[in-house]
């Protein structure tokens, strides 16, 4: 199968109030230096279904709810990140339901520590001729109306610009030595059967925003409001976000908005992602990577066509 790069994305790193920057790298588990793009770490659409050591047909990763089969061999889970400073924990998380009531542990334990980990922004303007770019962006193809209320072509005169702001908690990371060390597999290996090796969890907000005016500006009026709040900006920026029409996405159990294009909801989506992880709400899954085997054990890398449907 050719192989279809992703394409590449201009991005921005804001300061905003000593709380954003780039995102700290783990030392230990799978892979964690590459793009945050949809290639190697898949934006998961299905929070509540996916768990490290799970079994995915890799053709289902476009449909809504993707199938996962259960593992007869659970992997030792690892599990790290910014809250849990240099501590690294290993545990035997044998399904969904375990990784759920250690995620119910870690947010009682560690939950006071998250309100101190790192945000990052990023931010890309885009002239297209459709919404493509966001089937690339997430790695997958996604149901547009029902994540950004998106059932028409891009507005006239206007261009799309994506923002994206992340927090990472922690994240689970499976050690599959089990499998290299058996005479015999578990299930029938097959090279559209991937394995979820890792997955992050945190607080992931997504904004398309649809202006006529230049790229900076709208950036830096953005800018603005993530740093400041509303209020506080300028009559030419609020004036400017005022006339700019802002769809939201966001991966959790609370909802920022519903779909509504509400006037202003950058403080909204702000005060989401600066909520710490408790017992009751510990994060949830945002990226994931795959590998399978074929003959031996590779990352899964998405192959992606650009023949993808038009709206």
């Amino acid at each position: 199968m050719k192989r279809i790069r992703f394409r590449k994305f201009i991005t921005y790193v804001v300061c905003t109030l000593g709380a954003v920057a780039l995102l700290p790298q783990r030392s230990e588990g799978a892979v964690v230096n590459a793009s945050y793009d949809g290639e190697w770490f898949i934006k998961i659409l299905d929070p509540e279904n996916i768990f490290v050591g799970g079994l995915i047909e890799l053709n289902d990763l476009n449909k809504r709810v993707p199938r996962m089969v259960p593992n007869p061999r659970p992997p030792m889970v690892t599990i790290g990140g910014p809250i849990f400073g240099d501590i690294v924990e290993k545990k035997l998380l044998a399904n969904k339901e375990d990784m759920q009531s250690y995620q119910k542990y870690i947010g009682e334990k560690y939950g006071s520590q998250s309100k101190h980990t790192i945000m990052r922004f990023i931010a890309g303007g885009y002239k297209e001729d459709s919404f493509n770019f966001i089937h690339y962006k997430y790695g997958q193809i996604v149901d547009l109306k029902r994540f950004f209320a998106i059932n028409q072509l891009l507005p006239p005169h206007k261009t799309v610009y994506y923002y994206e702001i992340r927090r990472w908690f922690y994240d689970f990371a499976g050690l599959f030595f089990v499998y290299e060390n058996s005479e015999t597999n578990p299930v029938e290996w097959n090279d559209q059967l991937g394995v979820v090796e890792r997955v992050i969890y945190g607080r992931d907000v997504i904004f398309l925003v649809f202006s006529n005016q230049e790229e900076l500006e709208v950036k830096l009026a953005l800018e603005g409001a993530i740093k400041h709040g509303f209020n506080k900006l300028d009559n030419k920026s609020k004036a400017l976000l005022y006339t700019s029409e802002i769809r939201v996405n966001n991966n959790g159990k609370a909802k920022v908005l519903d779909h509504s294009p509400l006037i202003n909801p950058i403080d909204i989506i702000m005060e989401y992602c600066d909520t710490p992880i408790t017992k009751e709400d510990y994060g949830v899954p945002v990226y994931m990577t795959l590998f399978r085997f074929d003959g031996h054990r590779t990352t899964f890398l998405n192959d992606f066509s650009k023949d993808l449907p038009k709206l």
